[in-house]
């Protein structure tokens, strides 16, 4: 039997794969259960808190129908889904839900440079080109209600230049340092001998980091050929950024919200032989995006979650714990409770969407805790 509360808890999934008119009851409480809706909503609030977002994008950004953009986008979108998870990434249990810790979710941006920016002056042998990209990332993303502070770390941060000449050339990459004019100071980023016509990457991580933590600092880049190189005006910045946000514990705590997202208890759990098992096992839950209303959610448009359901009676061998076992033993009496079949192990599921209400980019992160991959009795 599922628990009471873990089943509350799932409820914002179950309504996504009812058919239309039970979704409509489930979703509204048909006027009947007013309690259910509500949690799906607290729900659907907690997974935009989790991605950093203060509100439902619209779906609707301009990036929709930039193609160059969402290719690429969907190239790093793929390239995630093979990635090992990271430290941590794997969320066991009630620790890290119910504390209030900080929360870490992966961004990838790909950043366009700024109209006709890029200029090229030659003096000699040699070719300075200035670049600008409109990084938005901390400035242009609303606060989560209940994020109490928030942090970015740049992981990676690539130039794409794509060269047009076929001689070899010595690129260097400046930031600089006060906005533009001939004598203005300039600091180092990146030297590199570029030995072939097409197009190459260059790390400018540092220059990324420092307009991200003082967005009034983004002067621009300029790009420097000895001998004079042309560069082709469709350069990009891949930026990779860790989002830190740390949230206060009465967030996690009060209301159903808090109540449901602490039962996200660890526990094991493996299939029947025959997958007709009435024991605690896990089982298949499709969700759909498109279903719920979150036309924003480019990629998937749709996931297994999984649930956890069944018995766990005293001679089940998939308890978590010696405990659950002794629980079970005692819950004869009518004042103790029968174990739950509930989650041990849950991992992240990789999500491509609009990145804010009115952005007009879309980003890859990590929703920690999506999909259940083992279940057993607590």
């Amino acid at each position: 039997m599922l628990c009471p509360v873990l089943a509350v808890s799932w409820a914002l999934l179950v309504a996504a794969v009812l058919p239309p008119a039970c979704r409509a009851r489930a979703v509204t409480g048909g006027g009947d259960d007013p309690e259910r809706a509500r949690a799906i909503e607290l729900i659907k609030g907690r997974i935009l808190a989790d991605l950093g977002l203060s509100s439902a994008p619209t779906g609707h950004g301009r990036a929709a129908s930039d193609s160059l953009h969402m290719e690429h986008m969907m190239r790093v979108y793929r390239r995630s889904l093979h990635r090992p998870p990271e430290e941590g990434g794997r969320r066991r249990g009630r620790k890290g839900l119910a504390r209030g810790a900080a929360k870490e979710v992966t961004h990838y941006y790909s950043f366009k440079s700024e109209g006709r920016a890029l200029q090229m002056a030659r003096k000699g042998r040699a070719s300075l080109q200035h670049i600008r990209f409109p990084i938005h990332i901390a400035s242009g993303r609303p606060r989560a209600a209940n994020a109490t502070a928030r942090s970015y770390s740049v992981r990676y941060a690539r130039l794409r230049l794509r060269m047009m000449s076929r001689r070899p050339t010595l690129v260097r990459i400046y930031q600089l340092m006060e906005p533009g004019c001939a004598s203005c100071e300039r600091r180092l980023i990146n030297i590199r001998r570029l030995s072939r016509k097409g197009r190459h990457r260059m790390d400018v991580a540092e220059a990324v980091q420092s307009w991200i933590d003082r967005p009034d600092s983004n002067h621009g880049l300029d790009i420097e050929c000895k001998p004079a190189c042309r560069l082709s005006r469709d350069s990009a910045l891949d930026v990779e950024v860790a989002e830190v946000l740390n949230r206060s514990h009465r967030s996690y705590r009060n209301g159903p919200a808090g109540v449901l997202l602490q039962h996200h208890r660890a526990i094991d759990c493996s299939h029947g032989p025959d997958n007709q098992t009435d024991l605690c096992c896990r089982h298949s839950l499709k969700v759909s995006f498109a279903e719920i209303g979150w036309h924003w959610v480019a990629e998937p448009k749709e996931f297994d979650a999984y649930m956890c359901k069944g018995r766990c009676p005293n001679d089940n061998r998939n308890f978590n714990s010696t405990h659950a076992l002794v629980q079970s033993l005692m819950s004869e009496r009518a004042d103790v409770p029968s174990p739950c079949c509930a989650p041990k192990s849950l991992k992240g599921l990789s999500l491509l969407y609009q990145d804010g209400p009115d952005s007009d980019l879309y980003t890859v992160a990590t929703q920690q805790g999506m999909v259940v991959e083992e279940c057993a009795c607590l």
